[in-house]
């Protein structure tokens, strides 16, 4: 019997590499018939310790179909760009990606907590050539240092950094969800919560953008499933907003997350 789910979630090396194994085997066997290991649509991988394992499944990858794929990543694996920027043909596919940043906070310097400074980071998202939804959760601020002129300035920072981070890449990026961290010095966020939770949307041809709307961009709080309206009315940023539903991740909280890795 052909194991055949829509959905798979790898949490450990030994599971990661199960999984390389199988896809890669099926894929020769089968690959001709136009038929992917699993027809996984979604797959949320904990990012491999090992950079050997990371090229296995960077084969597996590459003839998987995927379309969605959620990267859970951790302070084991601080160089894990480094890895992700050689899965070129896997993140080419991709429609949806979702990467779930908490490294774990030591007395060393910030530098290396914060990923999207590195080139790598742009390297990545330059390989999304088909990427319509990008998410990124994390506990940290989007910036290192809150009190830079350059973001006080700005009503909404988080469009400033989506407009660098698209600009000449990401040609089918059509929504960002930012679930980042508070920094009540940070004019990124609100002084009344712990959390900022927003949805930068691209506005649609012919939408009109004046003095007040400069951006390509449309600027929505949004209220993750499970969050109290209370909990999120003392924000000033926007309109509010609630995540698509075909955007909702279905490993977004414990409950719905399983180790199914062993169900293949």
């Amino acid at each position: 019997m052909l194991p055949h789910q829509e959905h798979r979630q790898l949490s450990n090396d030994e599971a990661i590499a199960k999984y390389a194994k199988k896809a890669l085997k099926f894929h020769m066997s089968l690959s001709a018939f136009g038929i992917h290991f699993g027809s996984l649509r979604l797959l949320e991988l904990v990012m491999p310790l090992e950079s050997t394992l990371s090229a296995k499944f960077c084969k597996a990858f590459a003839v998987s179909g995927i379309l969605q794929l959620n990267l859970d990543c951790d302070s084991d694996r601080e160089d894990f760009l480094e890895d992700i920027v050689t899965w070129v043909e896997g993140l080419s596919h991709l429609e949806v990606l979702r990467i779930k940043y908490r490294p774990r906070m030591t007395q060393e310097g910030p530098d290396h907590l914060y990923p999207w400074y590195k080139p790598q980071w742009l390297g990545m998202l330059s390989l999304c050539t088909n990427l319509k939804v990008l998410a990124l959760s994390t506990y940290l601020p989007l910036y290192e240092d809150p009190m830079d002129p350059k973001w006080e300035a700005l009503v909404h920072p988080e469009i400033a950094i989506i407009e660098d981070w698209s600009q000449g890449r990401l040609p089918s990026l059509e929504r960002v969800y930012l679930h980042h961290g508070h920094d009540e010095f940070s004019p990124i966020s609100s002084a009344f919560t712990f959390r900022e939770d927003v949805l930068l949307e691209l506005k649609k041809p012919g939408e009109e953008r004046n003095k007040y709307t400069p951006s390509q961009w449309n600027f929505f709080d949004i209220t993750p499933p499970g969050t109290h309206r209370y909990e999120n009315f003392l924000h000033p940023h926007g309109k509010e907003h609630s995540i698509r539903e075909e955007d909702i991740d279905l490993y977004a909280t414990d409950s719905n997350a399983s180790d199914d890795e062993d169900n293949s």
